[in-house]
């Protein structure tokens, strides 16, 4: 698949690929690399992914967010956690600068990458950080209409976690 990824972007002229293209293209290819076992070289992509979308601040700020958090999650993956803990934080403030900028942006961020980065947390060892911010991701997701058990599944995974290193 990478290959073919390759492949195909090739084929497309030079002046018609923009850096969200090439960031996301980046990025895919950084996380399939990481799942399959080749943690390193997914984490180089992933961070190559969030400098292209970089280049378009402040357009690409929700972008850039993503990509860090795709990156603080790589690294963690490769159990470089003390590593991985300010790209969680950079994806967090990024996300927030971005939703205040929003029309009519009220309420908190999204409890999809509170999930994600309360995971993070745990395992770089920011157990009660971990655990509010599960709990916030968990209320936020149980407040919405239609409710997502699998968003739910996610929060509860992160609480299950940490209860069981709490209770050791």
């Amino acid at each position: 698949m990478i290959e073919v990824n390759k492949l195909a972007v090739s084929t497309i002229p030079a002046a018609e690929v923009s850096n969200t293209f090439l960031g996301a293209l980046y990025s895919h290819h950084g996380q399939l690399l990481t799942r399959i076992g080749k943690g390193k070289e997914g984490v180089v992509w992933l961070r190559k992914s969030y400098e292209t979308f970089v280049l378009d601040l402040p357009e690409s700020r929700l972008d850039v967010a993503w990509a860090a958090d795709n990156a603080a999650t790589g690294i963690a993956s490769i159990n470089e956690f003390e590593e991985a803990m300010p790209w969680y934080d950079l994806a967090r403030d990024q996300w927030i600068e971005w939703h205040s900028k929003q029309p009519g942006s009220v309420g908190s961020w999204t409890p999809v990458l509170k999930t994600s980065i309360a995971r993070g947390w745990f395992w770089g060892g920011r157990i009660l950080e971990a655990r509010q911010l599960a709990t916030d991701s968990l209320q936020q997701i149980e407040a919405t209409k239609p409710y997502s058990w699998h968003l739910a599944a996610g929060s509860v995974m992160n609480i299950s976690q940490v209860h069981r290193v709490s209770c050791v």
